[in-house]
């Protein structure tokens, strides 16, 4: 009994899937679509055909009256039914029924088997209608008819009422009729086969438009098994999913950019994570290293100050990698949303330039500012000197010891763009660094990325690693998303040797151009 109920309800879990499915409600709505197309098209065809047939027994009918007419003769008042030509009368056929009246109404002639009771009803008709003399008028009516074996039958009739006029006077009326058996009986055999083949039809698309729609929805299920097997683990996993580029085929495709750029940031997440700790792991080693020394034994009062500085060194290159760090995490969350207002670079330039000129003079490099023309743009006050400020210390930075100088430029491009070049005669950058050069935590010069004990083998103690470097890797990163979060681009150019340019392109205000 269990076992019988367990199955049951697999059974109605079964159908309730197929039922709520994709391609069921694929097949269904194409059937209903394609039910109405038959009903329309069956009732256009019967009432076309209809329409036709109709159409076709009463030029019949007229035509007939015209050729019955030819054998009237004026001396008598009656259709002569003799063998002629074909354009003349001839002996009524089967099924015809016909009545002649004089212009008095008396029922002159007749032919056809009829009763009675439906002659006596087409006599009234036919005498209440000749009282229009040009009257034509179609009728159809159930009569009577009788066999030769007296048996009588219910037939449906098209009768004719038409004025008989001879040299322009009317001299009677007749009255034509013709069996619609026939033409009821096409209608019939239409009506059969219209509702025998519409459901067979039906039948046969909903199979065949389910097997289509199964055949369609086959890659959605390969993507929905891929889904459920990827792993945030395991994010390498592809569709490749081989056939028409069809929207199926562009979902697939766009499912597979979707899982890369997914696996681009896990790894980016990955390799920021461990770059961050190893570039915290340095100065916090650091500092344990002075602060253990110190504690060894009693030290002079100039050896206390040294591991002071030190220490307060590592504290402020841990304070600016935190917060670069800080700045890059809310930029890929989209929180370091720029507040935008109207803002003349050059002025801004000034600002930063007097700020880091101590630095420059203190480090040996004289810093020159270039033509700096009034140029307004719609920017963020601190994210932009943020960026000014990391371009400017790379260049006093890397010229320092190398070179003499570092120039800062501003101008105008196609008269749409600002621009900012930051240029210096230091040792320059090989060209295998600057794909790199924006990528967080990539640095030129390779001292940071030795291990420690391979430092210590070199004779470079950390302490001096520390305040050569000083740099953590991000401040380009950071001048890219400023310079892109503003609409901007930046640029480089650099040869070893002679120098470094760096360019950042920046929209002006439309209106102020």
């Amino acid at each position: 009994m269990k076992r019988e109920q367990s199955r049951l309800r697999l059974n109605l879990q079964k159908l309730t899937r197929l039922t709520v499915s994709v391609r069921f409600r694929l097949t269904g709505w194409y059937v209903l679509v394609l039910g109405l197309v038959l009903v329309l098209f069956g009732s256009v065809v019967y009432l076309v055909l209809s329409n036709s047939l109709h159409s076709g027994l009463d030029d019949l009918l007229h035509s007939r009256f015209e050729q019955l007419i030819e054998g009237y003769n004026t001396n008598n008042g009656q259709i002569n039914l003799q063998e002629q030509d074909e354009s003349g009368p001839s002996q009524p056929v089967e099924g015809e029924i016909w009545l002649l009246l004089d212009v008095q109404g008396k029922l002159i002639q007749r032919a056809g088997r009829i009763n009675e009771s439906d002659t006596r009803l087409l006599f009234n008709l036919a005498v209440s209608y000749s009282l229009h003399q040009y009257q034509q008028i179609y009728q159809s009516f159930k009569v009577s008819s009788t066999n030769p074996a007296s048996i009588i039958k219910q037939f449906d009739y098209r009768f004719y009422f038409a004025p008989v006029v001879v040299s322009g006077q009317k001299v009677g009326t007749l009255v034509l009729g013709r069996s619609r058996e026939a033409v009821e009986e096409t209608l019939h055999q239409l009506l059969l086969v219209l509702l025998l083949a519409a459901p067979a039809a039906l039948l046969f698309s909903a199979l065949g438009g389910y097997w289509l729609a199964t055949r369609a929805m086959r890659p959605v299920r390969t993507i929905i098994k891929a889904a459920n097997e990827i792993e945030v683990t395991d994010l390498s996993r592809r569709l490749n999913l081989k056939g028409p580029q069809d929207e199926l085929g562009e979902l697939a495709a766009t499912f597979d950019r979707m899982i890369a750029r997914l696996e681009e940031a896990f790894n980016r997440q990955r390799q920021f994570t461990a770059d961050a700790s190893h570039e915290l792991r340095t100065p916090l080693t650091i500092i344990d290293l002075e602060v253990s020394r110190a504690l060894t034994r009693k030290r002079t009062p100039q050896e206390y100050q040294r591991a002071l500085e030190i220490i307060q060194s590592e504290n402020s290159y841990m304070s600016r990698l935190v917060g670069d760090l800080l700045t890059l995490a809310r930029a890929d969350v989209g929180q370091a949303i720029p507040q935008l207002e109207d803002l003349d670079l050059s002025d801004l330039v000034l600002e930063v330039v007097e700020r880091l000129s101590p630095l420059s003079r203190q480090k040996g490099v004289e810093l020159l500012i270039g033509e700096l023309p009034e140029l307004l743009i719609c920017g963020n006050h601190t994210y932009l000197t943020q960026m000014l400020t990391n371009l400017i210390e790379n260049g006093i930075k890397f010229t320092s010891g190398n070179g003499n100088w570092v120039r800062v430029v501003t101008g105008k491009i196609y008269e749409k763009w600002a621009y900012i070049r930051v240029a210096d005669d230091g040792p320059g950058i090989s060209a295998e660094h600057l794909p790199h050069l924006f990528d967080r935590f990539y640095q030129v010069d390779q001292v940071r990325g030795h291990s420690e004990s391979q430092l210590e083998q070199e004779g470079v103690s950390l302490t001096e690693t520390a305040s050569a470097t000083g740099g953590s890797g991000l401040g380009l990163s950071i001048v890219k998303w400023v310079a892109t979060s503003h609409k901007g681009e930046v640029k480089v150019e650099s040869q070893p040797g002679v120098g470094t340019v760096f360019e950042v392109w920046l929209p002006l205000i439309p209106d102020r151009i």
